[in-house]
């Protein structure tokens, strides 16, 4: 098992700050790896996720939430 952090942390998008949420985990190397709720990306970045069953990433449809 591994002990994560959560926090929020700024990321630039398009040169503009954008918070989210992240959980890091670090690896037995000491490597750190931050990971993002899809959902806040597709927001972010302009692409739509959805739960049809199983998660659907649509690229060319703009987020709807």
């Amino acid at each position: 098992t591994r002990n994560g952090v959560c926090a929020f942390q700024t990321i630039r998008v398009s040169g503009n700050p954008v918070q989210f949420e992240t959980l890091t985990l670090t690896d037995d190397a000491g490597g750190g790896y931050n990971y993002l709720k899809l959902r806040d990306l597709g927001q972010a970045l302009g692409f739509n996720v959805r739960w049809d069953g199983v998660v659907v990433i649509e690229s060319d449809k703009p987020y709807s939430g």
